[in-house]
């Protein structure tokens, strides 16, 4: 007993060490900025002082952030805090318990949506679930048009699916309709505990029941996929795989070769051992990867919520901002060996650009795909490099391939206006264009000349 409590004592302190240590490292961040400010301003206008202070500590969080000193700061504290749970845990202290406790403390902060809130909340039209394996399900969204293209949005597991749906004006799914597609969504549930074990087989093989039972319903071989994030990665390995079952894929903001992914997360990612955090927790958990991104940039979280008090009488404004923000603190426990095997089989150990994956006892060879792909990117992206998005087109085989970059962040693609008016137009227009070409073709033969490679095009 007493050596549980000493044992107790000393990771607690090693625990509170590393925590100071690493908030230290933020503050001398700050306070580098606001001297390299301070000395640069000779004008002490407060809006151009506070403008040239945010900028110079993105510039210094941008920077110090990938370093190998403050990964293994990072590290140290992630190391000290699951010694510290793992003392608790064996002195027979319910830690799970605790999380919980904190999971539910934020989702009353936050207001977040259940499954049940989301599942009934649709904002373009009615949908029904068409497939159900486990707690994931496929979405079938209802309209009175005769809609006669079907088409599949994979999004990505680690958030809520309902980013595609958030609201009325900035829907995709209403988009995607009101372009004459029919279109189905697919939902990767809400993975609890026993879900822990899901891989990346698991995820492949239920998107591909998904698809059959689309081709089945549509009496077609072939249908278009749209992927996003992590989603799109998903829908790659799918597509070199089942070739044949794909008509186009459009890849949205999508990994491909992790050697060029350089921003914040995935530095820490490829640095962390993910394998001892996954050991610990089962899974990733939502708490782990909200904190992640908050700390990526602590100061515009806080500076996102002073311009929503700035705005406060603009309903708008306001409502639009709460909606996203319950989307984005709303973030699923992630299985633990499917994160495990993306974390280390793909930005770790870039086993994708490789052909060392294996799916089903597959290698999963993006070579394979001979079909139209389109890339899209966002040139601000901060989570997924354009680079690493764009390297699909020196993997693949196909003659018929396109990129499309936006100036908008991660998130823009999906909800911005600029991409609802230009990209989403455009990306319905080139899928119908590759589904009239190989309707009326009964072959899957190449061109005999090869057509004029196409360069970037911006929206």
């Amino acid at each position: 007993m007493y050596y549980n409590f000493y044992e107790t004592l000393v990771d607690h302190s090693r625990l509170l060490s590393s925590s100071v240590r690493l908030n230290f490292e933020y503050y001398s961040m700050y306070l580098d900025s606001l001297k390299m400010t301070i000395e640069k301003n000779e004008s002490f206008d407060q809006k151009l002082f506070y403008e040239s202070l945010a900028n110079n500590l993105d510039n210094n969080l941008n920077r110090e952030l990938r370093t190998k000193r403050f990964t293994s700061i990072l590290s140290e504290y992630m190391n000290s805090l699951i010694d510290y749970r793992e003392t608790l845990e064996k002195s027979n202290i319910p830690i799970p318990c605790y999380d919980e406790v904190l999971y539910q403390i934020k989702k009353f902060i936050f207001h977040l949506s259940s499954a049940t809130d989301i599942e009934r909340s649709t904002t373009a039209a009615p949908s029904e679930v068409v497939l159900k394996k486990g707690k994931i399900e496929l979405l079938h969204y209802l309209t009175d048009k005769q809609n006669t293209i079907p088409i599949i949005l994979v999004y990505a597991p680690i958030n809520r699916f309902n980013l595609m749906d958030l609201q009325p004006d900035r829907s995709i799914v209403k988009n995607l309709i009101s372009q004459g597609f029919d279109v189905y969504v697919i939902h990767w549930g809400y993975a609890g505990i026993q879900d822990d074990g899901l891989t990346l087989d698991n995820y492949v093989n239920y998107l591909d029941e998904a698809i059959s039972v689309i081709c089945q319903s549509h009496t077609r071989q072939k249908i278009p996929i749209i992927g996003y994030c992590w989603g799109g990665l998903l829908a790659v390995i799918y597509s070199s795989l089942y070739r044949e079952k794909v008509e186009s894929l459009t890849l949205m903001a999508t990994p491909i070769d992790f050697s060029k992914e350089n921003n914040i997360l995935s530095v820490w990612s490829k640095d962390l051992d993910m394998d001892r955090i996954i050991d610990e927790f089962g899974h990733l958990d939502p708490l782990i990867l909200d904190t992640a991104f908050l700390m990526r940039n602590p100061f515009r979280n806080y500076e996102k919520y002073t311009n929503l008090l700035s705005k406060i009488h603009d309903i708008t404004y306001v409502n639009d901002f709460v909606t996203l923000e319950k989307w984005l603190h709303n973030i699923p426990p992630i299985p633990g060996a499917f994160y495990r095997q993306i974390m280390n089989d793909c930005y770790k150990n870039n086993l994708l650009i490789a052909k060392k994956i294996h799916v089903n006892g597959k290698v999963v060879d993006l070579e394979k795909i001979d079909f139209p792909v389109l890339t899209v990117y966002a040139e601000k992206d901060d989570l997924i490099s354009p680079h690493s998005s764009l390297a699909i087109s020196e993997c693949i085989s196909s003659k018929d391939k396109k990129a499309i970059g936006i100036p908008s962040g991660h998130v823009g693609l999906i909800i911005g206006t600029s991409a609802h008016e230009k990209l989403w137009p455009e990306i319905g227009t080139w899928i119908k264009s590759k589904n009239v070409s190989l309707l009326s073709s009964q072959s899957d033969s190449k061109p005999e000349i090869e057509p004029k490679k196409e360069g970037l095009v911006v929206a």
